[in-house]
C-alpha cells in the first residue's frame, strides 16, 4: 500500500461515523463490515438487518464533484475491479455518496444510490477510464445529474454552507486571475 492509500484510509476510518450516525436512524445498528467483504464484495458497512452499504466519502475541496460517483476500473494488483465485480453482480444494496466539511464534522452533500440500479447501469454503457492515478489504477464517472433519476434513492445537500464554500472557491479564482 502507498502512503497516499494509506493516508485516505486513515482519513475514511476518521469521518464513517457521520455516514453511521444517519444510516442507523432508519436502518438501526450498522457495524463495519469485514476485510473480506470489503475487498471482495464491495462492502463497507452492514446493518443489523443485512443491508450491505459500500461508502464514497469525498473532502470539500472536492465540493463540485458532488453529483459525480467514480467507480475503479483499473488495479495494480490485477484483482478484479469495482466495475468489474458490479457487472458481474457483486455490489452493495447501498451506495453512500458523500461531501465531507472541512473539519470533518458533518457531511455537507450525500445520495444514497440503488445498488442494483447501479449494478444495471454500469452493465449497459460503455464506460471509460476518464480518470488515470499516478499509482496505475484508473476509475470512470457516473454523472448523477444525468443518472441520478434512475439510481438515486435519496439526496440530501446543506444549500447554504454549499452556496458559501463556493462564493469563496468563485473569490480565489478572480483573485488569481486579476494576479
Amino acid at each position: 500500500m502507498n502512503d497516499s492509500f494509506t493516508k485516505q484510509m486513515s482519513w475514511s476510518e476518521s469521518v464513517i461515523h457521520l455516514v453511521i450516525d444517519i444510516l442507523s436512524k432508519s436502518l438501526g445498528k450498522i457495524n463495519k463490515a469485514s476485510e473480506d467483504d470489503d475487498m471482495n464484495h464491495c462492502v463497507d458497512l452492514v446493518s443489523e438487518s443485512g443491508i450491505t452499504i459500500a461508502v464514497r466519502l469525498r473532502k470539500q475541496h472536492n465540493i463540485e464533484f458532488r453529483n459525480v460517483l467514480t467507480i475503479r476500473t483499473k488495479v495494480q494488483s490485477g484483482k478484479k475491479t469495482e466495475i468489474d465485480k458490479l457487472r458481474s453482480g457483486i455490489f452493495s444494496k447501498i451506495y453512500f455518496s458523500g461531501i465531507v466539511s472541512a473539519d470533518s464534522s458533518k457531511l455537507l452533500s450525500y445520495k444514497l444510490i440503488d445498488g442494483k440500479k447501479l449494478a444495471s447501469l454500469v452493465s449497459n454503457l460503455e464506460l471509460h477510464d476518464v480518470i488515470t492515478n499516478d499509482d496505475g489504477t484508473a476509475m470512470t464517472e457516473i454523472d448523477l445529474n444525468h443518472y441520478g433519476s434512475e439510481i438515486v434513492l435519496f439526496s440530501f445537500e446543506d444549500k447554504q454552507a454549499i452556496s458559501e464554500i463556493e462564493k469563496k472557491i468563485k473569490n480565489r479564482m478572480l483573485l488569481m486571475i486579476k494576479r
